[in-house]
């Protein structure tokens, strides 16, 4: 199995670089979506809990809410 730390340290990084830089015009609700994906990846570094599909499944739920809500800015 291929080592995911690097990617997801650059999603998390990315994650993080979006929210302080404000670039979309977030809205209170993007930031917070934004934020508790940041949290589950986080949470899924702690080697006691390793990234497993429930929370691979609420990342993809976050980020899809996150687009979905925003499509017009990205598409």
């Amino acid at each position: 199995m291929e080592n995911i730390e690097p990617n997801r340290d650059e999603l998390i990084r990315g994650i993080k670089e979006i929210l302080s830089k404000n670039r979309c015009s977030l809205s209170v609700e993007d930031e917070k979506l934004l934020s508790q994906t940041i949290s589950y990846l986080e949470k899924s570094k702690d080697p006691e809990k390793s990234l497993d599909l429930a929370t691979t499944a609420k990342v993809f739920e976050l980020l899809l809410r996150f687009f979905l809500d925003n499509s017009d800015n990205f598409f």
